[in-house]
């Protein structure tokens, strides 16, 4: 019996028999056994085993192995040949292995076992009778080969070549011949092999290498350890049953086949796969593959044993429908559960659902929701980084191995199919799970094991499943199963299928707001850099609010991915979309979750969102395009055109959207993407390129952003990415503020965000005003001030850094003025300084500006009420007013806009002002300020409701000023 790899095409011979079969890209992986028939009466009916082996066999012996082979009818010892076994030279033979034998294991070492040894092997540990089935395996070191080779090859050299291996086996140059060496003649295993039929001999081929957190080898010495593997199975062993047609005593076991990762991996070809320990650091198999490989040879053994001593094919292990189906529905999803077959590898499961019992008959009628591959219960993005974030460091939380599908359950367990539907009708479903093995559906059988219902189903928003909860109740994480109907589930993880994901929430604890925690409390979205994970936690990590963290698994940048391509065939380019905004999609999904959940009170309109690097890169986009959720963003050297990234164009970013020539569109899906359908089919390019989209998105409202860059990155590279990206902001009259500094690729702390969202005067307490800062209010866009940097920067440089204005939440004037017919704003130098700046109202609620419109402005101190300017000026065709060359002081002003036709041209006659209104005094006002209600604009009088609350009283009062 072997592991065999055959193309799709490939026809099954007549003298193998499939066992089973797993489609992996293009690729079927089949579990073969050869019948290679001989006289029955021939074998000596002994009963015991030898295994020569090292390390790896051993903990394969102790993890499950030997009560398998023990469990065995035909098994009466196991035996072993390990490190420091002495074993006797048959008699006239060299001891061609030295004194210590057993410490010899290597691929040109099993010529000399069995030439000079075999008498020793057939006695080894036997109290009484002999080993008639012998294992003999090489340890992983063998799966790193280093050359072709040249033929004939070697048998004797301890080169890793495939020549050499192959040259064990087989004389290439005469295939009847034998080797000296010297002085002795040495056969080839064939040889040997056929020379004695009353021995089942069982090669195993070695493991695989580990691929993390370094790589024990290389893509093409482990492609070529596969490569060898395959030529003793697919030719060597085909022309040994061609060679002695009346033998059946050979059967390969394909270890390694069954611990690697496929040829085609995209990260990790040919290497230990990570659930069997390959990002370890260790390349001997884990407890899970010792314990999986031990059930698989249980089956491979059985087959072999039955066909060495009877001659007779036995019949297939395959058909039998899986079991134990179950079936549960909450929020619109409904959850299956099934057992797997453990005794074979490499199946696939078939999800039906119908509005009918499901039978054979009406199968072809039954809606196909999936095929699934084996071990749909691990969980591949948690599995493939535990090691990286060891509970200890995460408030106790262990990532998780398996899915959990009910609120702080257990795991499922090892062997359970897992799937998750979201329903899209209202109805009473059946479902139903078939098997795929050999290749072959069974579509004939159904029972009460692989067929329920009636389950009512219901359309309802999906809730996230509570996986974990810290200790305090402060910290908890969550998982989300995005709809797999929509999804493209192959992205994450190549081995694997991923339609959910993991975040983490953390409630503020007393301590960390200064002694009590008041509500609604804001919510910020903490987004994680380049290869991270969330961080769990006893609650939010650093700041006085809920926490919300979420993360990239496979670096999608957080926007997403092709909706069509396969990214588990690493070897196919993407060119089909569209590129879709998955990633977008489930941290929105995230934050609506978390809204929504009666375990929070939030306020809806402080929403923020951070990260630094690909994080940052994240925040900015999702300020740019989703400014009906999140008030702010700040972004730390953040991406701002994806086309000009240098080299992760090549490196990353093609290989998950398509080429830059290409250019695939983009679709924009999601709760809160109903402003960007407008965009759907735009090129992923274009849509990804900040600097030119925040100008022709210029008509479009954006979140306030905030970001930094270093002038020494050179991994979000300055030159293209941070350089370039404030002239744009400026020209598309966007509400920002920005700092380059002399950095290199380094968390730049919150440099940038402005004395507005910092604080002002005040302490640094929290970012965002201390999360004061509100979506619904008004906010003035301060362009091309003089006091700012040039443009482009060319090194340090600061923007609209030393201006602020007066808002509800940081308070030293009032509210902006907001109504139906005018729109006013307080403003400000911190630095005493005077400047000229120029003013868009962005964000309004109620003044609207048309197109063409004439609109009339007026610029006053608040010192006196003096006029320092007023005119005119016409909105552009994105709906946009401008005011240029405003005055702004360190006194302060006040800005007036108004829509009024039949308005008289501004007074320059200074009126007086209530100086108090000037003072800088540190404000906190947690509550959103009302927009004042319209009034005609008359220079001359003026009435604003003004909230002013008294420092340290708690005490706020609504006053009228007018001016």
């Amino acid at each position: 019996m072997v592991v065999h790899i055959i193309r799709k095409s490939l026809q099954i011979q007549e003298k193998r028999f499939p066992i089973m079969m797993q489609k992996s890209a293009q690729w079927y992986i089949v579990i073969t056994v050869w019948f290679l028939c001989m006289n029955p009466s021939a074998i000596a009916q002994e009963d015991d085993l030898l295994f020569i082996h090292h390390s790896c066999g051993a903990n394969w012996l102790n993890d499950g192995l030997r009560n398998v082979l023990l469990a065995k009818s035909y098994v009466d010892e196991v035996n072993e040949i390990y490190y420091g076994d002495v074993v006797p030279r048959d008699s006239g033979r060299p001891s061609s292995l030295g004194s210590v034998p057993g410490d010899n294991t290597n691929m040109n070492h099993w010529i000399y076992w069995f030439n000079d040894y075999l008498e020793g092997i057939q006695r080894q540990g036997c109290a009484d009778g002999r080993n008639a089935i012998v294992m003999f395996k090489s340890c992983y070191p063998a799966s790193n080969v280093s050359s072709d080779g040249t033929l004939p090859g070697n048998p004797f050299s301890d080169a890793q070549t495939i020549t050499n291996y192959q040259s064990v086996y087989r004389n290439s140059a005469n295939p009847t011949g034998t080797y000296s060496r010297g002085g002795s003649e040495y056969q080839t295993l064939e040889q040997i092999f056929a020379a004695h039929p009353n021995i089942l001999f069982i090669p195993v081929t070695a493991p695989p290498m580990h691929y993390g957190p370094y790589d024990d080898s290389n893509n093409t010495n482990a492609r070529r350890a596969r490569r060898f593997n395959n030529w003793l199975i697919n030719e060597w062993l085909p022309s040994y049953q061609a060679a002695y047609p009346t033998l059946n005593n050979v059967a390969v076991f394909d270890w390694f086949d069954i611990l690697a990762f496929p040829d085609d991996h995209a990260t990790h070809p040919n290497r230990l796969r990570t659930e069997y320990g390959g990002n370890a650091g260790d390349s001997h198999p884990n407890t899970t593959a010792n314990q999986r490989s031990a059930t698989l040879f249980s089956t491979f053994l059985e087959a072999a044993y039955t066909a060495w001593t009877s001659g007779e094919t036995p019949g297939p292990v395959i058909g039998s429908q899986p079991e134990n189906l179950a079936v549960f529905h909450r929020n619109g999803q409904s959850f299956l559960t099934w057992s797997e077959r453990n005794d074979i590898v490499g199946e696939q499961y078939v999800i039906y659902r119908h509005t009918q019992p499901i039978t054979a008959s009406n199968l072809s009628s039954a809606e196909k929701l999936a095929t699934l591959p084996e071990g749909t219960c691990a969980y591949g993005t948690e599995r493939m980084r535990e090691n990286d974030y060891p509970p200890e460091n995460n408030g106790g939380y262990r990532s998780l191995r398996n899915y959990v599908i009910q609120p702080l359950g257990n795991e499922l367990s090892d062997g359970t199919g897992f799937f998750v539907w979201t329903t899209h009708q209202n109805q009473n479903s059946y479902y139903a799970v078939t098997m795929i093995s050999g290749g072959s559906e069974n579509q004939t059988d159904f029972s009460i094991e692989n067929m329920v219902g009636p389950l009512p189903e219901s359309i309802a928003d999906p809730s996230p499943v509570l996986v974990w909860q810290s200790d305090n109740g402060l910290g908890r994480v969550y998982t989300q199963f995005m709809d797999y109907s929509q999804w493209n589930p192959t992205y994450e993880t190549p081995e694997g299928l991923t339609y959910a994901y993991n975040y983490f929430v953390g409630l503020p604890s007393a301590d960390v707001c200064n002694g009590s925690v008041s509500e609604p409390m804001a919510l910020l979205l903490h987004i994680e850099g380049y290869g991270s994970r969330y961080e769990a936690g006893q609650g939010s990590h650093y700041f006085c609010c809920v926490e919300v963290w979420c993360d990239d698994p496979r670096q999608s940048w957080y926007y997403g991915y092709s909706a069509t391509h396969d990214y588990g065939n690493s070897e196919t380019a993407v060119v089909t979309g569209p590129i879709v905004n998955f990633t977008e999609e489930r941290l929105l999904r995230a934050v609506y979750d978390t809204l929504r959940d009666e375990n929070y009170s939030i306020d809806p309109q402080r929403i923020y969102t951070y990260g630094h690097s690909m994080g940052g890169s994240g925040a900015l986009a999702l300020a740019m395009r989703y400014p009906n959720v999140f008030a702010a963003s700040y972004s730390s050297e953040p991406m701002t055109n994806y086309r000009t990234s240098g080299f992760w164009i090549n490196e990353d970013l093609e290989p998950k959207w398509g080429s830059v020539e290409l250019n695939l569109p983009i679709e924009n899906r999601g709760r809160y993407a109903s402003n960007l359908i407008q965009y759907n089919g735009m090129g992923v390019w274009d849509w990804q390129n900040h600097q030119a989209q925040w100008v022709e998105r210029r008509g479009d409202e954006m979140a306030y952003m905030t970001l930094a860059h270093g002038t020494q990155d050179d991994v979000i590279i300055w030159a293209s990415q941070g350089n370039l990206a404030y002239e744009p902001l400026n020209r598309s009259r966007r509400a920002f503020s920005g700092q380059t500094v002399v950095s290199g690729h380094t968390w730049i702390g919150f440099e940038g965000m402005g004395p507005n969202l910092y604080g002002g005067s005040a302490p640094f307490s929290g970012p965002f005003a201390n999360f004061r800062m509100i979506r619904n209010e008004t906010l003035p866009a301060i362009t091309y001030a003089d006091g700012s940097g040039n443009l482009p920067p060319n090194g340090i440089a600061f923007y609209n850094m030393n201006i602020e204005w007066s808002a509800s939440w940081h308070s030293w004037n009032g509210p902006p003025v907001d109504t139906t017919e005018m729109w006013g704003v307080s403003l400000r130098t911190t630095d005493d300084s005077t400047q000229q700046v120029d003013i868009t109202p962005r964000r309004t609620q109620h003044f609207h500006v048309t197109p063409g419109q004439l609109y009339f402005w007026e610029n006053r101190r608040l010192s006196d009420n003096g006029l320092i300017g007023s005119g005119t000026a016409i909105a552009d065709a994105d709906g946009l007013v401008t005011i240029e060359d405003v005055q702004v002081s360190g006194a302060g002003n006040r800005l007036l806009i108004s829509s009024n036709a039949n308005t008289n041209i501004p007074t320059p006659t200074p009126t007086a002002f209530p100086a108090a209104t000037a003072t800088r005094t540190p404000i906190v006002a947690m509550t959103p300020t009302v927009a004042p209600t319209s009034t005609p604009f008359n220079p001359a009088s003026l009435s604003i409701p003004i909230v002013i609350a008294w420092p340290d009283s708690g005490y706020a009062e609504p006053v009228s000023v007018t001016v």
